[in-house]
């Protein structure tokens, strides 16, 4: 399987019992509509978990387009902690230098309070100029 396992959860808290799991690559604006018809619009959350496996070796760096709050680990170490309430944003995380074919740890938080809700997951690979979505390719389900 590819993708990220996303537990999506009723309210702003992230809890332990998701009513919806699904396994996705993170590239969402979802505007005012609801993930899914088991979840509200506004004040919802979501974890996504996995591994993260670069295709190639060197230095990467992360962004999250957001709106609201956001929280990225990778291989266990915080690189966006943007956890407010607020409009689209984009937050981007310093170089970290990953390893081709190496299975790292990746977990990203979000939660919606209210109005629009997108959350987008990207980076920058090595030698690239701009911040694409990480592809599914490279996202494996915990």
């Amino acid at each position: 399987a590819q993708g990220l396992r996303g537990e999506y959860f009723t309210g702003t808290a992230l809890g332990s019992q998701p009513p919806l799991v699904r396994i996705e690559a993170v590239d969402f604006d979802w505007g005012v509509v609801a993930p899914s018809e088991t979840l509200p619009a506004d004040r919802f959350s979501v974890r996504w978990t996995g591994f993260l496996v670069a295709p190639t070796g060197g230095s990467f760096q992360f962004q999250t387009v957001s709106d609201d709050g956001t929280r990225l680990w990778v291989n266990n170490r915080s690189l966006i902690d943007n956890w407010t309430t607020h409009a689209r944003t984009r937050d981007t995380s310093a170089s970290v230098l990953l390893a081709g074919g190496e299975r790292v740890p990746i977990q990203l938080e979000y939660f919606e309070e209210s109005g629009s809700a997108e959350m987008r997951l990207r980076w920058r690979a090595p030698g690239s100029s701009s911040f694409v979505p990480v592809p599914l390719t490279a996202l494996r389900p915990s």
